[in-house]
């Protein structure tokens, strides 16, 4: 059998990422119904139920006309998984990839984020700019992340991150909620009725 190549090694690296990273994505944005049947399904039945996920890995042959793994948010998921010895790993060129592709025109996605790795490393990293967290933290307006060429990075554990996309996904919900009448006293005066 011949031996794969460097080059190809990093690429079954790369999309072992990528798939380990949309399963967690799938974590936050899909119902637990969902990831039941996710998870209980077979080998032949599976590609269609993931066809039914909110989150997917991106279409590459697209080149820079969507993320790395696509989700029902503004978020642009940029990912890295490093070689041992392949030099700097803390996000920033590809933050700065991430920008440019928003740029030319993926104009659904407004908010660039690193998630990175080391082969080899359970650790996983996100970088991103400080305006772009602000706004996930809702410490400032979401359109102020347009805002953030040249702006300061901030890099945060992966599970600081997913904190703040459960805590953004749960205030999108109850915003909707209210928005469409379903809120908890809607919901209160639908019991006493």
């Amino acid at each position: 059998m011949a031996k794969k190549s460097p080059g190809s090694r990093a690429n079954a690296t790369g999309k072992d990422f990528e798939r380990d990273m949309a399963r967690r994505l799938r974590q936050i944005y899909d119902s637990p119904s969902l990831l039941a049947e996710i998870e209980t399904a077979t080998a032949k039945t599976r590609p269609s139920i993931l066809r039914q996920s909110s989150v997917r890995r991106g279409e590459q042959r697209l080149g820079a006309r969507e993320p790395d793994v696509v989700t029902p948010t503004t978020w642009w998921f940029e990912l890295q998984c490093s070689q041992e010895g392949s030099g700097r790993v803390d996000g920033t060129d590809k933050l700065a990839q991430a920008e440019r592709d928003i740029r030319m025109g993926a104009t659904q996605w407004i908010r660039p984020v690193v998630i990175y790795r080391r082969k080899g490393s359970n650790r996983v990293w996100v970088t991103l700019y400080y305006t772009v967290l602000a706004c996930g933290l809702n410490w400032a307006p979401r359109r102020d992340a347009l805002k953030f060429s040249h702006d300061m990075t901030v890099t945060i554990a992966w599970e600081a991150f997913e904190t703040i996309l459960k805590a953004e996904k749960a205030q999108n919900e109850r915003q909707q909620d209210s928005s469409s009448g379903r809120g908890p006293s809607a919901r209160a005066s639908a019991a006493l009725a």
